[in-house]
C-alpha cells in the first residue's frame, strides 16, 4: 500500500513537471530515446500513474529532462517514506 502511494506521488510530479514544459507524453519518449532510453509513451503512461517502479537511471534522465526540483520531490516522498515501516 505504502509503496504504491510513494510510486503514484512520484509519478504525479513527473506528469505535473511534464505539463508545466508543456511536453506530451510522446515527445518525452522521444527525449528519452535521444539519451538511449527506449521507453513508450504507455511505459510512460505507467509511470505517471505509479503503476511500476521507474528505473533509477531511467528516472535520473526525467528529471534532467523535465528539469524537476530534485529535493523538493524528494521532500515530498520524504513524507510518504517516512510511514513506510522497514
Amino acid at each position: 500500500h505504502n509503496r504504491n502511494e510513494v510510486l503514484l506521488k512520484l509519478g504525479n510530479g513527473i506528469r505535473e513537471a511534464r505539463e508545466k514544459k508543456h511536453i506530451s507524453q510522446v515527445t518525452l519518449t522521444l527525449m528519452l530515446y535521444d539519451y538511449g532510453f527506449k521507453v513508450s509513451k504507455d511505459t510512460i503512461i505507467s509511470y505517471e500513474l505509479g503503476r511500476v517502479n521507474i528505473p533509477s537511471a531511467t528516472l535520473f534522465i526525467i528529471v534532467t529532462i523535465l528539469d524537476m526540483d530534485l529535493t523538493a520531490l524528494m521532500e515530498k516522498l520524504g513524507k510518504t517514506l517516512n510511514k513506510i515501516d522497514m
